[in-house]
């Protein structure tokens, strides 16, 4: 018999962004819809509510990040990294249940000029435990883009360095983390230049989680030793994609 599961949906998700393979498309963002059921294990009456179910503003504010910034070529890239980051495993800053199984559509609606719609869906299910590796989970990587969630443990600190000629764009999963003294609220991004650095600090007691979005792809190399002289410039291009009243 198949389990019965709840399910957390948000459709019409509208945003303009880069998205294509043709050249007008790397230069003139186009508008995208988008669809996204969450599918969760029922859980007990009295579970507290970030625990046993899903916020979906939050969901929204997440997806429409990574649609923002990761300037995607297919639809395909697209929604497997919107998949990957809905199906990832919960951690103590970000308390919601785990996504079992996520649909997902993804359409074009003015890409034909009024001839039609093209729009692609898929569902993926979760494969079991996937805590994040050495605190380190790659969503996505693959035509210019990488997509990773790191953590940064409990009174600690980690830095990272952004290449020259590299886009990154940082999202607090948490509440808690502290970049280059200024301290950022939850589902708040900012951007760091090329060849400047972040540091990150963690004052609270619980890991703190961050979403990065690196053009082209660089995985995080997150150390606690000195940042070899870059500039540590302020956060700069701050954005809150979560409602004013989350923290």
């Amino acid at each position: 018999m198949t389990t019965a599961l709840d399910i957390v949906a948000v459709e019409n998700i509208e945003i303009d962004t880069i998205i294509g393979i043709y050249p007008p498309e790397r230069t003139k963002p186009q508008r995208l819809r988008l669809n996204v059921a969450a599918y969760l294990t029922p859980k007990p009456a009295g579970t507290p509510r970030l625990t046993g179910s899903i916020d979906y503003a939050r969901l929204t504010g997440d997806l429409l990040f990574i649609l923002e910034h990761a300037h995607f070529e297919l639809l395909e890239s697209a929604l497997e990294a919107l998949a990957t980051h809905c199906l990832g495993v919960p951690t103590a800053d970000t308390p919601r249940a785990q996504v079992e199984r996520v649909k997902l559509t993804l359409e074009k609606p003015f890409a034909l000029g009024g001839h039609g719609i093209p729009k692609l869906t898929i569902e993926r299910e979760a494969r079991g435990p996937s805590a994040m590796r050495d605190d380190l989970q790659v969503v996505f990587e693959g035509e210019g883009c990488g997509i990773y969630r790191f953590a940064v443990a409990p009174g600690t600190k980690a830095a990272t360095i952004v290449p020259a000629k590299a886009v990154m764009h940082d999202f607090m999963l948490g509440p808690g983390l502290v970049a280059n003294g200024e301290k950022l609220r939850r589902g708040e991004m900012h951007s760091i230049e090329a060849g400047c650095a972040v540091v990150y600090d963690n004052p609270t007691s619980t890991v703190q989680t961050v979403l990065r979005i690196s053009r082209p792809a660089e995985r995080p190399n997150l150390s606690v030793s000195d940042t070899g002289g870059a500039p540590r410039l302020p956060p700069s291009g701050r954005r809150p994609y979560y409602p004013s009243a989350d923290s």
